[in-house]
Parts: structure tokens; C-alpha cells; sequence
């Protein structure tokens, strides 16, 4: 079947959904054409069939849109001329810009993709317990950090660059432009990302070696990175758990040696993903340490409800029944102001929240409840501090949730009907922090302000681990 062609029913179940689509996609890299792509790309890179098919696999999941079910469009035939057009310029910019090769540095671990000054904070633990240590950042950092800048694909090494120029202008993509019109479906969008990923990851461990990597972001994970970091000396590529296993782009076909997870149980979905991780390590979370339990403790005004909003939720629809739901337990946020009005309500979105949500602004117009983006108190402590000042947290599919069941402090998960499946999977030590339906939930609150509600018996550590020496487990699981 013609990638343009697939197709994935959002009436069917999200599990369904994700087995059908790594089903697709395995079969897909092993048919003729893709084989030959593959191939092509492997000696334009120099790196091995397996890694660049697996990269293959990745490619296909991240550009996959679960709203629709449906492949970017970018992959249809008609796109082919202006995809590559955009190869060369690429090319180009790249040559351009491209330089020597600076003397190697030898360090014990590399940071990769510091994108923001924000995440400094969350690896400065865990560099204090190697002796050396390089950040890969986009940004130029304060001076006192050891860091690489690599923007915009600028500086990437010309020993591996230039020898390539003429096959990778014209022998590799002839090509790759012959296997596309075979196909009927636009394949340079993939062999450009494979060659931006090459010479990035070159060009930084050409002159970078390191025994080990950490990443942040499970969702950003590559074959090519990790089999080049270990071409140069390296030992083992890492990545932590970051935000809640959700079964759309951000989850499949995740690649690493160690994936360290919140909790015992919090990363076990990855079954169903096509991921190819090694080893899944407990250590709870870098942000709950870093945010929090190693920070000043800001004030933070007392709500008798808090609601924890996530980062552009409607955007992460994978069902029919998804963005109904979403609004519909909004929606039981404002019944819960009516039916008890005396209740201070908040809605504290998260602090990079950019996206301002129409429909739920007209939810919450008028509804008495209170709505809070960024925040004085948010700039140390994020949301943690209003979380853990409040009486009762609730959430649709707020990471912080496992983070702070595991802490020992309950967060109910509004799900109607129980189908928010791709966030919260059907999973049986999640159901009890789970609400079903407004009268639950009414229940729920009620009897937590009379004190009569009584937890059920749980594992704290199959959310998240008790977050105090989670750079320690992360110094010794590396070591």
C-alpha cells in the first residue's frame, strides 16, 4: 500500500490504532522500494542498513498525523519539486557555513539538546557526579558551562562533509528523486533528515567523545545519533521519561540503550510502540527534583481544587471521542463551581502554555473559577508549589500527576467513560486514580472536604519514585 493510501479508522480503539500503524510501518520498510531508499541512504551516510531502516521507522511514525489517521501531506508525489529544491538550499546553507574540525575534547558525559536555559537547571545534579561533562545546545550559555553550540546546522565538519558534495548534489539524489517517482510517494524530505542528523552528529562527535549521553526528550531519539556516538567512543545513549507515554507522535519507535522512567509501571506502554530500548530503569523525576525538592520553596496562594493543564492538549487527539471528552470534564469543572460555590477552583496551566484554547476560555467565561498561566511563583517552582498547596488535584493528562501520586499527594485523572486511552492506556494501577463521570467525581470532592474519603492501597512506586536521589540512580545506573 502506497503511504498516501493508509488509513486508520479514528473510530477504533487507540490500541488498535497503534498496532496497526507499527504494523504498517514495519512491513512498509521491507517492501522493494523502501529496501532500495534505505540502501541509498546508508552509503550516503556511511551507516548501516539496520540503523538507517530503523530511522526509517521513526520518520514515519513522527510525520504520521493520529488526528486524522492519515501521513503528512508532504509525502505526496506533488510536493517532490519543491522538497527538493529545499534539498539544495539546505545543502548549500550547510557547505557554506561548514568548517574544520577543532581539536577532540574527552569528556565522561554528553548533555544533548539543551534547547532552553530552563533545562539547565534539571542536569546540573547529575553533571556534579561525573568529573567532565559537554552540553549540546542551540544557545549560546553563560561561560562557566562547558558547552558546544550547534545551530541551525551551521559549523558541521567539512573532513565528512566536502568528500560527499558531488554524489550527495547528484549521484544519491537521482537517486532517491527515481525511487520517489517509483513510489508515487516524496521521500526527500526523509534523506534530507537523514543527512542533517548525519552531519550534525558527526560534526559533534568528531569532536566531542563521551562513555555517556543524556537526553531529555524520549521523543527526539535517533538510530543514526546513537550508532554514531558509539562509532566515536561512546558506550551508552540515555533518555528520560519526560512527559506521560502518550500512543501518537511523541511515543513510537523510541531508541536507547536506557529509558529511565518515572515509575515502576509508568513507561510500560512502550510495548506497543515499536521501540527499541534496552533497558527501562525507575528513577522518578528530574523535574520533581529539580523544580521542587532541591528548590526554594515559593508561596503560593491555597486553592481548595486545582486543575493541572498540559501544553496544547487538543492538539494530541488520536479517537473520535477524544476532544469531546477533553471539554467535557472541563465542563465538570464549572458544574463543580455550582454545585459547591464556596470552593476556591483554579486552572493552572502549565508555564510554557502559548496556546490559547477558544473553546475552553467560553467553558470557563463567567464560571467564577480562576485561570493561571504564568506566575511569579512559577518561575522556580513551576506548578509544583500550587499543586502541593492545594486540598484536592485534579487533571486531565498532566505528567505531574504520577509525579505527585508517587510524592504521596492524590491527583484524580478526569477521564470520562474511561477512554482517555491514549494517555492513560488501559492499564490497571492507574484505575483508581481515574473519574469516570461528573457524580464521581461530586462524590469525590464531597468527601474529601467532610474527611470521610478513604484512599485505596497503592504503589507509590509505580507512578513515580521518591524523586530525592534520582541523579544518583541515574550516576549509577550509567556507571
Amino acid at each position: 500500500m502506497n503511504i498516501n493510501d493508509f488509513r486508520i479508522e479514528k473510530k477504533s480503539d487507540v490500541y488498535s490504532q497503534s498496532e496497526k500503524l507499527v504494523s504498517f510501518i514495519d512491513e512498509k520498510v521491507e517492501q522493494d522500494t523502501p529496501k532500495k531508499i534505505i540502501r541509498v541512504m546508508s552509503e550516503a551516510s556511511n551507516i548501516p542498513d539496520d540503523v538507517i531502516k530503523f530511522e526509517f521507522k521513526r520518520f514515519l511514525a513522527i510525520n504520521h498525523n493520529f488526528q486524522i489517521g492519515k501521513f503528512d501531506k508532504f509525502f505526496k508525489i506533488s510536493n517532490i519539486f519543491l522538497y527538493s529544491l529545499y534539498y539544495f538550499i539546505t545543502l548549500i546553507f550547510i557547505c557554506i557555513f561548514s568548517k574544520k574540525k577543532k581539536e577532540k575534547e574527552v569528556v565522561d558525559i554528553i548533555f544533548d539538546e539543551i534547547f532552553s536555559t530552563a533545562e539547565i537547571p534539571r542536569i546540573l545534579k547529575i553533571k556534579e557526579k561525573f568529573n567532565s561533562y559537554k552540553i549540546i545546545s542551540n544557545l549560546a550559555l553563560e561561560k562557566n558551562f562547558n558547552h558546544m553550540i550547534y545551530s541551525k546546522h551551521r559549523g558541521c565538519v567539512r573532513n565528512f562533509l566536502f568528500p560527499k558534495i558531488y554524489k550527495l548534489f547528484i549521484f544519491y539524489f537521482y537517486k532517491i528523486f527515481k525511487l520517489s517517482l517509483l513510489e508515487r510517494t516524496n521521500f526527500i524530505p526523509f534523506a534530507l533528515d537523514v543527512l542533517k542528523k548525519t552531519f550534525k552528529y558527526e560534526t559533534v562527535f568528531q569532536q566531542v567523545e563521551a562513555k555517556f549521553l543524556y537526553q531529555e526528550r524520549h521523543y527526539t531519539t535517533s538510530a543514526i545519533k546513537n550508532f554514531l556516538f558509539k562509532k566515536y567512543g561512546g558506550k551508552i545513549c540515555s533518555c528520560t521519561q519526560r512527559v506521560l507515554i502518550h500512543l501518537g507522535r511523541t511515543s513510537f519507535f523510541i531508541c536507547a540503550d536506557i529509558f529511565f522512567s518515572f515509575g515502576n509501571q509508568s513507561a510500560s506502554i512502550l510495548k506497543l510502540t515499536g521501540s527499541n530500548i534496552k533497558k527501562i530503569i525507575p528513577i522518578g523525576s528530574v523535574s520533581y527534583n529539580s523544580a521542587w525538592i532541591e528548590s526554594e520553596k515559593i508561596p503560593t496562594p491555597k486553592y481548595d481544587v486545582l486543575y493541572l493543564g498540559g501544553i496544547r492538549l487538543p492538539f494530541f487527539s488520536t479517537d473520535v471521542n477524544y476532544l469531546n471528552n477533553y471539554y467535557e470534564q472541563l465542563n465538570w469543572l464549572k458544574k463543580l463551581k455550582k454545585d459547591f460555590p464556596s470552593l476556591k477552583i483554579a486552572i493552572k496551566h502549565h508555564e510554557n502554555h502559548d496556546y490559547f484554547d477558544n473553546r475552553e476560555i467560553q467553558i470557563m467565561k463567567n464560571s467564577g473559577i480562576e485561570t493561571i498561566i504564568k506566575s511569579k511563583e512559577g518561575k522556580t517552582n513551576y506548578s509544583y508549589g500550587f499543586a502541593n498547596n492545594a486540598l484536592i488535584r485534579l487533571t486531565w493528562a498532566s505528567t505531574m500527576g504520577y509525579e505527585l501520586i508517587g510524592h504521596g499527594l492524590p491527583c484524580y485523572y478526569l477521564d470520562p467513560n474511561l477512554e482517555n486511552v491514549s494517555f492513560l492506556h488501559k492499564e490497571n494501577y492507574n484505575k483508581i486514580w481515574r473519574i469516570e463521570s461528573y457524580l464521581k467525581l461530586k462524590e469525590k470532592v464531597k468527601n474529601i472536604i467532610d474527611k470521610k474519603n478513604i484512599e485505596p492501597t497503592y504503589d507509590k512506586n509505580d507512578f513515580c519514585l521518591d524523586s530525592q536521589n534520582v541523579s544518583n540512580r541515574i550516576f549509577d545506573a550509567l556507571k
